[in-house]
């Protein structure tokens, strides 16, 4: 004879009724007699009524004012305050006397303000993805990118003139293409932009719209260096268009504006621009790069008609100053590598000359303080690689006419120690000519599993150009048993790239 199953509880109805429940299972016999769908023996999430007197579903101000008159009305509205990781690392800071500069404080752009105008909510959607995500692919050196693309957001949404609407679009256009690569909303955005920006230009220009005019050129440029392929060079018409811009509107006005925008800006303009003048150093391709004004690179006159020292005043951080010393010297070092062989129909005294030139520029850079504590590690890791990249590229590139062998190769111990503990590297001039000196095996290696970790990164654009540049150099150095000229060997390798590679 079977055995009438019974539950260890009764069932929901019974229990909320207050009354003996039998446990028939699957249903009691309580619920079939009142005509009530059983609920069952099984787990509840219980919720309190609102007429509960044991528990109350919200507290009651009224009565808790009553009974704590004192209590001002702020106190009673309970809000929750969050602690987040840098608010932890400014604890550590005060409490422990860290030498390490604690990080900024983090104010997020207040994207349901009027600002926004007539964005749509999809634009919107993009905006805050820029600002979390896509800004931190922005091709930066010694700003970060996260604060760099607040302040692109704050400058895109200050007005509806046709520079600020320019910079909105671009903005938008490198915020889709990091999302969702290349398509059509992205190329939309693109155009839009580009349509505002000839439309700014033909109005008249203040300093608020000469920096939109900037930003908006640079952002486009930064779309074009995010494309994994570097199928255009387009990058370069926009670096140009920037310095033309800075060359004829308003220098002088422009001059005395000190501000963060204008010190953020300028640094982002010569970064690229003292890349694209390594790069045009060495690229010599039968054709000539579109908006570069080939001429005027040919003469050796790449130049914006604002110096980094200029600029340098402008900055009240070391890590401006550390950065621009760096890009200040790689400038004057791509001057100083001939483009022909040139020391064997140097005369005596010009070579004298030279060699002392080089060893004021070699001096330069190995007294740039790359150690300063308020500076991330991060950062002074990537410094340092810059610092050691220019080097080893002075050295190589004028044949080692110092005599300075024995400390470049402690020079290429150290980069390769801080390749070996760097999570990524998203800078591309070090990778390539640091990488390019890989020794060993184990020395690729370790320039191969850096390169995979840094496109690990959300914020990473592919690595997929400088990846083949590296792999090229190291096929040339095998096949020839190291026995290249190095200026020809480089020369030989970014010659052979369709377009003028971004190495930024």
């Amino acid at each position: 004879m079977d055995t009438v199953k019974v539950a260890r509880k009764g069932c929901g109805n019974c229990r909320e009724r207050k009354i003996r429940c039998d446990r028939n299972t699957p249903a009691c016999l309580q619920c079939i007699r009142t005509n009530r769908v059983c609920k069952g023996y099984g787990l509840r999430l219980s919720w309190p009524r609102p007429n509960d007197k044991r528990r109350a579903m919200v507290a009651n101000h009224l009565q808790l004012h009553l009974k704590l008159p004192n209590m001002e009305k702020s106190a009673m509205d309970a809000r929750l305050i969050h602690a987040y990781a840098s608010d932890v690392a400014l604890h550590y800071h005060l409490s422990a006397s860290l030498p390490a500069q604690p990080g900024r404080l983090h104010i997020p752009v207040p994207f349901g303000s009027t600002m926004l105008g007539a964005v749509t909510s999809e634009d919107r959607d993009l905006l805050l993805y820029f600002e979390r995500h896509a800004s931190r692919s922005l091709p930066l050196l010694g700003d970060d990118p996260s604060q760099v693309g607040t302040l692109l957001i704050r400058m895109a949404l200050t007005g509806n003139t046709p520079s600020a609407t320019a910079v909105l679009y671009a903005l938008l256009a490198v915020s889709s293409l990091h999302q969702n690569g290349i398509q059509e909303q992205a190329i939309k955005y693109k155009i839009s932009a580009l349509n505002k920006l000839a439309l700014a230009s033909r109005t008249k220009f203040g300093v608020p719209e000469l920096l939109q005019h900037i930003a908006a050129g640079m952002l486009l440029g930064s779309f074009e260096v995010h494309q994994a392929s570097s199928t255009s060079g387009q990058w370069l018409c926009y670096v140009n268009g920037v310095k033309k811009v800075l060359d004829v509107v308003c220098p002088t006005r422009y001059h005395t504006v000190r501000d963060e925008e204008k010190s953020v800006l300028l640094k982002w303009v010569h970064y690229h621009d003292v890349l694209a003048r390594f790069a045009l150093r060495h690229w010599t391709a039968a054709e000539q790069p579109i908006c570069t004004g080939s001429e005027a690179e040919a003469n050796g006159s790449w130049n914006l008609p604002i110096t980094l020292a200029e600029a340098a005043g402008h900055f009240d951080r070391p890590t401006g100053i550390a950065t621009l010393s760096v890009l200040e010297i790689l400038r004057e070092v791509c001057d100083a590598v001939p483009v022909v062989q040139r020391l064997a129909v140097m005369t005596v005294g010009e070579r004298d000359d030279y060699v002392r030139h080089l060893q004021a520029l070699d001096w330069r850079l190995r007294n740039i303080d790359t150690g300063d504590q308020s500076q991330s590690a991060e950062l002074r890791d990537m410094v340092n690689l810059y610092r050691l990249a220019v080097l080893i590229y002075l050295h190589r590139a004028t044949e080692d006419v110092l005599g300075f062998t024995a400390t470049t190769e402690k020079y290429l111990d150290e980069a390769f120690e801080i390749f070996a503990r760097l999570e990524a590297c998203e800078r591309q001039f070090p990778l390539f000519i640091l990488g390019a000196e890989a020794r060993t095996e184990e020395e690729r290696a370790v320039v191969l599993e850096l390169m995979s970790r840094t496109e690990g990164r959300r914020s990473s654009r592919l690595l997929t150009y400088v990846r083949a540049l590296v792999n090229a150099v190291w096929t040339q150095q095998d096949l020839s048993g190291g026995a290249l000229n190095y200026r020809e060997k480089i020369t030989a390798v970014i010659s052979a790239c369709s377009i003028v590679p971004s190495l930024v």
